[in-house]
C-alpha cells in the first residue's frame, strides 16, 4: 500500500524505496503479486520522472499483460492508463 501511496502523491524517491523493501523482504520467496507490484512501481516511476522510450512503453506492456493475465485488474489499471497517455 505504501508503493501506490507514494505513486499516487508523485513521491518517486519514497515510491523505489518501498518497492526494494518490498523486494528484499520476498527475495527468498517470490511470488506473482509481489512480482507485479514491484513491475508496476517501477514502471509507473519512470512515467511519472518523465521517461517517454520504447523501452518504458515496452516495460508497462509487459507489466499490463501480466497482471491482466493474472486478473489484477484494478491493480492494473494505473499502468493502462499510463500507456493510454504515451
Amino acid at each position: 500500500h505504501m508503493m501506490t501511496a507514494a505513486l499516487k502523491r508523485r513521491d518517486w524517491a519514497a515510491a523505489e524505496a518501498f518497492t526494494r523493501a518490498l523486494e528484499d523482504y520476498v527475495a527468498k520467496e517470490p511470488f506473482p503479486w509481489a512480482d507485479f507490484l514491484i513491475a508496476r512501481a517501477r514502471a509507473l516511476s519512470r512515467v511519472g520522472r518523465g521517461e517517454r522510450s520504447g523501452d518504458v512503453r515496452r516495460e508497462l506492456e509487459r507489466v499490463s499483460a501480466f497482471g491482466h493475465k493474472l486478473n489484477f485488474v484494478r491493480a492494473t489499471e494505473p499502468v493502462d492508463d499510463a500507456l493510454a497517455v504515451l
